[in-house]
């Protein structure tokens, strides 16, 4: 038995000789004042809705504004400021049928002229995930209640776009304003109080009276940014949050243990992201045969069971079952096979690569561990870039690492074509372009599905993505919750929280 799982199963064992002490506090999460008290692993950048982003940024965003669309906890599309949508026959124009007793926080109404600004202002605002929206060319508006999308091209994920960072409506009395990215002004179900909110730190939120969906379940949300996976896990257990993503397998086991309610889903993939695949800053990895090297030189399905206790599935491709595009052959397209390693590396002329590897708390150091001693067994050497968690994501997005350990939600087929393969890809920050790849995304939109599976076969033998698993995705909380897991997203939106019966 090795050190690490002796000192699991001891932690387990304590977890559940404590849970009797700990079974009250779990189970009263929320105080008598009525406020959901949840912990968040990191802070929003901006709350202007054109610098919106998924995963872990969305309930802030969900809190304070209305989604033109809105997307249930399944990952059903559903009405919101919309209430009804069709597309003319080439899939180019979205009609869009709207509320017409939407009023925002600062007294603003909102009607098409509305929605026709905030479009264009999520364009120009060029954020994290300006991409969704490229195909975007315009916006009608031939009545204070219709309005008309249009778009270069067919895309298969816009709906889905419009009930998430694509799709939040601020006020037009604000849009454009540097106040917007600290003070939000929607007309969502909640407002943020400023005077009980400490930036990075603490985000409060009390009921928007005049909310035109009725009321949410709670008179307020407060939202406790804990970069600390320890940390969540003890609030967690004494009871001060009624919820909390925990990322790694121990901890959640742990909760489990202590009378927590554990959800698990299979959001993301996670392995290394090779985004400098033409070697601009490392001219290795331009060759493929030094890209494959990385990946087969690391043993994933080792890693899975010994520090993720096996939740979760290796996989060697980006989409998951159920997506157009996934083949099951590729879920071992990289076995562990550090001679194959060493083989390539040597044909390639490389025996003694050096390779910059992004180190940050947003992930179990163990696997950080795993990945460079594999990496060492086999003549690589990897020098650690010490990152801040909140550092992370826009190093990456600014093209400042050739490869990372990173986790990239998988989103279904189109919205990954977008969102991390096609050259303008928000996750595809060195702007890599292919033929082939354009040609098999350009298929894929207009209704070739077969295209996917061909995109697929690229991605896996030319190694852009050396994904080593699936990963259960780990939400606790209380007993005195309800939670449903939102479909395709890391923690639950902020309409899944309900008091249980």
């Amino acid at each position: 038995m090795t050190t690490r799982r002796l000192v699991l199963q001891l932690g387990a064992l304590g977890a559940a000789l404590a849970a009797a002490g700990c079974a009250d506090a779990v189970g009263k999460a929320v105080a008598d004042d009525g406020q959901l008290r949840l912990s968040m692993a990191q802070p929003p950048r901006s709350f202007d809705p054109a610098q919106a982003q998924l995963g872990h940024f969305l309930p802030f965003f969900q809190a304070v504004y209305d989604p033109v669309l809105r997307i249930d906890a399944d990952g059903t599309v559903g009405p919101n400021l919309a209430t009804a949508w069709e597309y003319d026959e080439a899939r180019t124009r979205l009609t869009l049928t709207l509320r017409t007793d939407v009023v925002f926080t600062d007294g603003a109404t909102f009607d098409s002229q509305v929605l026709k600004q905030n479009v264009e202002a999520f364009l120009a605002g060029n954020g994290p995930y300006a991409s969704v929206m490229r195909a975007v060319t315009g916006v009608e508006t031939p009545a204070p209640d219709t309005a008309v999308i249009v778009l270069s091209a067919p895309d298969p994920g816009f709906l889905e776009t419009l009930g998430s960072a694509g799709g939040f409506i601020a006020s037009p009395q604000v849009l454009g304003s540097p106040t917007l990215a600290m003070t939000p002004v929607g007309s969502g179900p909640y407002v943020l109080d400023a005077a009980r909110s400490t930036t990075g730190v603490r985000y409060t939120f009390t009921r928007n009276p005049d909310w035109w969906g009725g009321q949410m379940p709670y008179d307020g949300i407060v939202m406790d940014i804990m970069t600390d996976n320890r940390a969540r896990l003890n609030a967690l257990k004494a009871g001060q949050l009624a919820g909390g993503f925990i990322s790694n397998a121990s901890d959640a086991v742990e909760g489990e243990s202590a009378g927590l309610v554990l959800e698990q889903s299979q959001v993301n993939f996670e392995g290394l992201i090779m985004f400098d695949r033409l070697g601009t800053l490392n001219p290795a990895l331009a060759d493929v045969r030094v890209r494959r090297a990385l990946s087969v030189a690391v043993n994933r399905k080792g890693i899975l069971e010994g520090v993720l206790l096996g939740r979760g599935e290796v996989t060697g491709q980006i989409f998951r079952p159920g997506d157009d595009g996934y083949l099951p052959e590729y879920d071992d397209a990289f076995p562990y096979d550090p001679d194959e390693a060493r083989g390539l590396l040597a044909d390639a002329g490389y025996t003694d690569l050096e390779v910059d590897f992004p180190v940050s708390s947003g992930y179990d150091p163990a696997i950080i561990d795993s990945v460079i001693a594999n990496w060492s067994s086999v003549g690589v050497r990897a020098r650690r870039q010490e990152w801040a968690s909140q550092e992370l994501i826009p190093n990456l997005q600014k093209a400042e690492a050739s490869v990372a350990y990173f986790s990239l939600a998988m989103q279904g087929t189109w919205r990954q074509m977008a969102n991390f393969i096609a050259e303008k890809a928000s996750w595809n920050p060195f702007k890599v372009g292919d033929p082939v790849v354009a040609d098999r995304i350009d298929r894929y939109q207009r209704g070739d599905v077969g295209a996917a599976e061909e995109l697929n076969t690229f991605l896996v033998e030319n190694v852009w993505f050396a994904p080593f698993y699936r990963p259960n995705t780990f939400y606790l909380h209380a007993r005195s919750v309800d939670v449903s897991p939102q479909s395709r997203q890391a923690v639950p939106a902020v309409y899944n929280f309900a008091p249980a019966d």
